[in-house]
């Protein structure tokens, strides 16, 4: 199944739901489905793939994902995979590429001929725009059913806002302009989940009682667009989340600072698609272990050899002065943290992909492990704008 749809339609949530709906109805035989993020994909697939490549290459990625996201051996991945236990949900095709127009030999297109050469059960969702480009040039999911999910229709727009405001009244100039201009830029900027949820994010949040912002502002003439509706809705929308979480004591601009660094890094990498240490940097997800390199890729180790400076200092300070109290069991101590941060150092140019751990200290008492990898604890996708 091909899930389609504009950005910000729901195809991910409508993916998981589909996981969710298979797991609540399958039988003890059928396969579990396994969401992957399109972003992982480092297969690749030549443009003629001899028969069978694709599949052993499908296999391949399917088995990795097992054993280093489930933690499974190796050779149990390997044999869920090979009797056909896993349902692959492949989630976020278009985002393998940063062209709108991916062709033939585009990395997605590359991809769908191995989940084709792959010939087994599978989810894929993708954007209509780029799934339309590569069905153009001859590149599409086969024997599959193709989902498109249609924009959010002003009547159901309207339904959905009168079902979650608590003052249906204050929304009666938005919800008279859904009725009376259902093309209009209003209501096609709310003809995606994403939007029309964000829309009552910000007019519905009232910390501390009284409602913040006037739904009316949606419908002033410097909103003539749906562009300018969409960057209204994320203007406001930042503000509305910190100013209204007492827990929260950061200022709503650093806030809009720190997330544009981060916006402009996954967009960096997906524009450039450069790697580092033979790994392509997501465009999509957010790993906090794995975003060293917004700092650049030798600035960080530099930093790092830097603060072995101080430790070269103190143990050369111990030599000079070692007759003068300083002993001999302290001079081994100083020696073995300094070679115990250079083995660290050493790890850490050679291997740039750290794999960490973490305590759970709540299952100490428990008869199973107490410390689980957790490489994709972290990851999440970030929304599609």
């Amino acid at each position: 199944m091909a899930i389609t749809g504009a950005p910000g339609a729901g195809k991910t949530v409508l993916a998981l739901e589909l996981m969710m709906a298979v797991l609540a109805t399958r039988s003890a035989d059928d396969p579990v489905p396994v969401r992957l993020s399109a972003s992982t994909w480092t297969a690749g697939g030549a443009p003629l793939l001899e028969p069978g490549t694709g599949a052993r290459l499908m296999r391949h990625w399917l088995t990795t994902h097992l054993v280093e996201v489930y933690k499974l051996s190796r050779r149990s991945a390997r044999a869920l995979v090979a009797a056909g236990r896993v349902l692959p949900v492949v989630d976020g095709l278009d985002e393998l590429d940063a062209t709108a127009q991916p062709g033939y030999t585009s990395r997605a297109g590359q991809a769908l001929r191995v989940f084709n050469d792959y010939k087994a059960p599978m989810i894929v969702t993708c954007r209509s725009e780029h799934y339309d480009a590569l069905s153009a040039d001859h590149t599409w999911l086969h024997a599959s059913a193709r989902v498109e999910i249609r924009p959010v229709e002003p009547a159901k727009a309207r339904e959905f806002i009168v079902s979650r405001t608590v003052h249906v009244d204050r929304w009666h100039t938005v919800l008279d302009r859904l009725v009376n201009d259902p093309h209009g830029p209003l209501a096609a900027a709310l003809a995606t989940p994403w939007r029309l949820t964000l829309a009552m994010a910000v007019y519905e949040r009232r910390p501390h009682g009284t409602f913040t912002r006037d739904p009316q502002e949606l419908v002033a003439p410097s909103l003539g667009t749906v562009d300018a509706v969409r960057d209204h809705l994320l203007g406001l929308f930042i503000p509305t989340v910190v100013n209204g979480n007492p827990d929260w004591p950061h200022d709503p601009a650093r806030v809009h600072r720190w997330l544009a660094v981060l916006a402009g890094f996954l967009h960096h990498n997906a524009t450039t698609e450069r790697t580092v240490g033979g790994r392509r940097l997501s465009s999509t997800d957010i790993v906090p272990h794995e975003l060293w390199p917004l700092a650049g890729f030798r600035r960080p180790r530099l930093i790092a050899l830097g603060c072995l400076v101080p430790l070269w200092l103190i143990v050369a300070w111990s030599t000079r002065y070692a007759d003068e109290g300083i002993t001999p069991s302290w001079l081994a101590l100083a020696a073995s943290l300094v070679t115990l941060v250079h083995i660290g150092l050493v790890r850490t140019w050679t291997t740039p992909w750290p794999r960490p751990r973490q305590l759970n200290l709540s299952r100490l008492g428990s008869s199973r492990a107490a410390v689980d990898s957790c490489p994709d604890a972290w990851r999440v996708s970030r929304s599609a704008s």
